[in-house]
């Protein structure tokens, strides 16, 4: 299954209420593509959308530390800390996104 399909498939699982199904199928695809980034991301922010804050910090920051540039993740991981209030933290993502 190719990262578009199964980012489909995963959305429209999101959306029918199975999230747990939504997130086996990032999972799987992720096996055949491991550096499926877009894939990476819309299961960290699955994740996050279920409570998993400290998850979701973590696959960011593994995406940041692959492309700096993903303009999605940083994006997300510096709102995500500005919404906990730790601005200090937040512009450290954010602040790039101005240059790109």
């Amino acid at each position: 299954m190719g990262a578009s399909l199964a980012l489909l498939e995963g959305d429209l699982l999101q959306q029918a209420g199975k999230p747990n199904a939504a997130k086996d199928t990032y999972s799987k695809a992720l096996v055949a593509l491991p550096n499926g980034q877009e894939l990476l991301f819309a299961r960290a922010v699955l994740a996050k959308n279920q409570g998993g804050q400290q998850y979701f910090e973590l696959e960011l920051q593994k995406l940041i530390a692959e492309d700096p540039e993903h303009g999605d993740s940083l994006s997300a991981q510096g709102v995500s800390l500005a919404e906990q209030v730790r601005y200090h933290e937040a512009r450290q993502y954010l602040g790039p996104l101005s240059k790109m």
